[in-house]
């Protein structure tokens, strides 16, 4: 499994993200189950960690033609289940962009 948390947020904002937005998916394309989309700002606490079923997940940004600016950071974690209990094991790395118009994703496998 792969977890990731965000850890900077900033957006444009419009409702259901539909402009620009964070997108997290459960498998290795945007064709995969959206996991969450984020836009605005950093959400609360609790709602920052996405955490996929399977052995990778696709993060994509998108953007529009309008509003072109997008700032985010996250750190993604591999998590390997032992005995149950969720072993952080290794502590890959931390990813993040300040731009425009990022219509290619990152694949993130253990």
């Amino acid at each position: 499994m792969i977890k990731v948390t965000v850890t900077k947020l900033v957006i444009e904002y419009y409702a259901d993200c539909e402009y620009d937005s964070l997108n997290f998916y459960d498998g290795p394309s945007a064709s995969s189950t959206l996991l969450a989309k984020f836009c605005g700002v950093l959400p609360e606490p609790a709602d920052r960690t996405v955490t996929s079923t399977s052995s990778s997940m696709f993060v994509v940004f998108e953007s529009d033609d309008y509003v072109n600016e997008g700032e985010f950071e996250f750190i993604w974690e591999k998590v390997m289940q032992a005995d149950g209990q969720y072993d952080r094991r290794i502590c890959l790395t931390r990813v993040g962009a300040k731009g425009r118009n990022g219509d290619k994703g990152l694949l993130f496998d253990d």
